[in-house]
């Protein structure tokens, strides 16, 4: 029978969470989705001969597994590499005033793009926030057994499919892009030694 181990993390201190962040945003900048620039695009068309379809140029789905599990952590809020956390970080410690202008930015675009990533959308009467529906797609269709959700997807109908699939990449594809952007920013700020955290 196999035995469940439990290991309990030690609580990091902000620069480790810091360097932390910047070491998992190379990760995620070397993963092959990412090296090969794919960038979602949603294509509706209709004729006499196919009738009405809705078409979503989809990535690698092997490629799309592996950078989900790298991904998921910067969306997580209990993992110390959450987003909003290293902001809240990055506003306490780093010096540079400039630099700081430009985090206030890249995180309202942050705010912006987990409510209405590419477009607002309503499916069945409910607003599709992206943050959510981007969670269930992670978290219950890619990277556990959530049946129920896994149901629930395979079973649309293939254009309302290629609209949510098409709202959850684009989710993805400019978090990804924010995440890469504060990775960069943190990777400058701590080499140019303008993070300061009193002891």
């Amino acid at each position: 029978m196999a035995r469940k181990v439990i290991r309990k993390s030690t609580p990091l201190g902000p620069i480790q969470q810091i360097e932390l962040f910047r070491y998992r945003a190379t990760r995620l900048w070397e993963q092959p989705l990412v090296q090969a620039e794919y960038s979602p695009s949603l294509k509706i068309q209709s004729d006499q001969t196919a009738g009405f379809r809705v078409l979503v140029n989809e990535p690698d789905e092997t490629q799309l597994k592996a950078f989900l599990v790298d991904f998921r952590p910067f969306i997580m809020e209990q993992e110390p590499i959450y987003l909003d956390k290293i902001y809240n970080l990055c506003h306490q410690y780093v010096t540079d005033e400039h630099l700081r202008a430009e985090l206030v930015e890249a995180r309202a675009d942050w705010a912006r793009m987990q409510k209405a990533a590419a477009m607002r959308l309503i499916w069945n009467g409910v607003e599709q926030v992206p943050e959510a529906l981007s969670d269930r797609w992670v978290q219950g269709y890619y990277l556990h057994n959530d049946w129920e959700t896994i149901q629930r997807f395979d079973a649309l109908p293939p254009h309302e499919r290629a609209v949510l699939r098409y709202h959850f990449l684009q989710f993805v594809f400019q978090a990804t892009h924010n995440i890469l952007w504060v990775g960069s920013a943190i990777n400058y700020a701590l080499h140019a030694g303008l993070v300061t955290i009193p002891k």
